[in-house]
């Protein structure tokens, strides 16, 4: 029977101008979750690193300042578990063909003595 937890993700809002117009953002990374755990590891994750009324920087996309985060670069764990899967299958990839190579040349060697 499989075992089901819940896991939880933190929430929290900031506000941020830009040119005088006042926005809302809730994300803090790019990606679908920056940090996730138990409740009592997102409550500390939260009162650590974003107390209410602390000063934070928001990064905004100047094309559309409504688009905002806390933390830029790309986080998103999916993205980052295919990129390693991909760069592994590469791997794979170059040294079977270099063993087919290698094989391929031995036999040609062995079959002009």
């Amino acid at each position: 029977m499989p075992r089901f937890s819940t896991s939880y993700h933190p929430r929290l809002r900031y506000s941020y101008s830009v040119a005088g117009q006042v926005y809302q953002g809730d994300r803090i990374s790019a990606g679908t979750a920056y940090m996730c755990g138990s409740q009592a590891e997102v409550q500390h994750f939260v009162a650590r690193n974003y107390p209410v009324g602390r000063t934070v920087t928001a990064f905004y996309d100047p094309n559309d300042p409504s688009n905002s985060l806390l933390k830029p670069g790309v986080f998103d764990p999916v993205s980052i578990i295919m990129a390693g899967v991909l760069v592994v299958g590469a791997g794979y990839t170059a040294h079977r063909s270099h063993a087919s190579w290698r094989a391929a040349k031995y036999k040609r060697l062995n079959s002009s003595r």
